[in-house]
């Protein structure tokens, strides 16, 4: 549910609430003991409830030009398994405020700039109970507190660039700053785009990979680590004939430290750095006005500390899709492809676990939705149109093909959907 309202010129307020229950089934793992080369069947359960909840105040001054915003998340996470083992419940919490301040301005004199300065300051609490046989049943809690400055130029309609700086307090782990940077020149008149970016980031280890347990399938790493990576791409987006259609190349390579990785029933830091590169194409193209085409295409180069193939990431992957449009708009259909290529992967039935390369696939999706009035529309899907066999993970099997049907209904005033921009 989401709503909002404007209290006075100026200012404004939305919340939005949400809950969600799923019930899973799930096979056992292959195992060793005996011998198994594929998952078994098996009474496993994964019932989760999910409740999130967030509120934002903004307030605008000087026609605009300034804007603050207020805003909080409460997110509560309760998932309750039961397995052959026996049963887990692990239950998760986090909050947070935030403030952020953006200031709008030009300089008409230089460059006929633009610049847009931000800065943020948000702290988030997050606290997890694991209730099993397997941990001590004892509630963790932890906080951050995280500071955001941010500047964004725009130089005669023909260089953007983009700076941010990110400092993070952790009582639970080291503090670290980030950064990143971006820049953008187009030249129209020879229909190309260069851009380039750089920077660094911290991915923390959630709750539940430390402390988390799910009797005799996943039991958590309380020892691990923040992983670090630095990364950066580059590349040229060029305008087709005909200005309507668009091919971006980019180059892109990251090295990670200490990547968190899974590793059978646990999870682990990978001693050393792994790498990444590889090259990402994009196409996008508006064929009539009532036709649209979009592909891409990715070929990446994934190595763990060891110089090995890293598991599950396939060297080709890519994506198709045709959107048509009919009714003046009102209604479209869409038909997609994505193709996931050869990637090698653990089967965890041998032992010591042996790596399998699991065969390349296609999966097809039809999609068609239908504006019956403006806040009100139909919709309709089948995934795996094709009823494709085929693995993402050893031994494990995937969804067949499946067909859904609905009805939207857009209760949020189209005049304030601009909001979104500052959850």
């Amino acid at each position: 549910m989401k709503g909002g309202a404007q209290i006075i010129e100026g200012v404004t307020v939305d919340f939005t609430l949400r809950n969600s229950k799923k019930l899973l089934a799930f096979d056992n793992a292959p195992t060793s003991f005996p011998k198994s080369l594929v998952a078994t069947d098996a009474a496993n359960t994964s019932d989760s409830d999910v409740f999130l909840g967030g509120a934002n105040l903004k307030w605008e001054l000087l026609d605009g030009a300034f804007t603050q915003v207020l805003r909080t998340t409460h997110n509560r996470t309760k998932i309750d398994s039961s397995t052959g083992f026996g049963d887990s419940e692990n239950l998760s919490e986090a909050t947070k405020y935030g403030y952020l301040a953006t200031y709008r301005f030009e300089t008409p004199l230089f460059f006929s700039a633009r610049h847009t300065v931000s800065g943020l300051v948000e702290k988030q609490f997050e606290s997890f109970l694991p209730r099993s046989g397997f941990t001590d049943k004892r509630k963790r809690n932890r906080e951050q507190i995280a500071t955001v400055a941010e500047y964004r130029g725009e130089f005669a309609d023909r260089v953007f660039v983009s700076a941010n700086v990110r400092h993070d307090q952790n009582d639970s782990f080291e503090d670290f700053t980030t950064w990143h940077s971006g820049v953008s020149i187009p030249v129209p008149e020879i229909g190309l785009r260069p851009h380039a970016s750089v920077g660094t980031s911290v991915a923390l280890p959630g709750m539940f990979e430390q402390f988390g347990s799910v009797l005799g399938v996943f039991v958590g790493n309380p020892n691990l680590n923040p992983e670090t990576s630095l990364g950066w791409d580059t590349g040229v987006e060029f305008t087709l004939p005909f200005g309507q259609s668009f091919l971006d190349v980019t180059y892109f390579k990251a090295n990670l430290k200490d990547e968190i990785a899974g590793f059978g029933n646990t999870i682990r830091n990978l001693e050393g750095e792994s790498t990444r590169n590889g090259t990402e194409v994009a196409l996008r193209s508006q064929l009539t006005p009532w036709l649209y085409l979009g592909a891409s295409y990715t070929r990446l180069n994934a190595k763990d500390p060891d110089g090995i193939k890293e598991i599950r990431r396939p060297k080709h992957s890519g994506k198709a899709e045709v959107i048509t449009l009919f009714d003046e708009g009102r209604g479209n259909v869409s038909l997609s492809a994505a193709y996931n290529g050869e990637m090698t992967d653990r089967n965890f039935g041998t032992f010591p676990a042996t790596v399998v390369t699991l065969d390349s696939y296609w999966l097809m999706t039809l999609a068609a939705s239908y504006k019956i009035q403006s806040q009100v529309e139909l919709f309709g899907r089948v995934e795996n149109l094709l009823n494709t066999d085929y693995e993402e993970v050893s031994g494990f099997n995937t969804p067949q093909i499946a067909a859904y049907a609905g009805v939207r209904i857009h209760l949020e005033d189209p005049s304030t959907a601009h909001w979104e921009q500052y959850k």
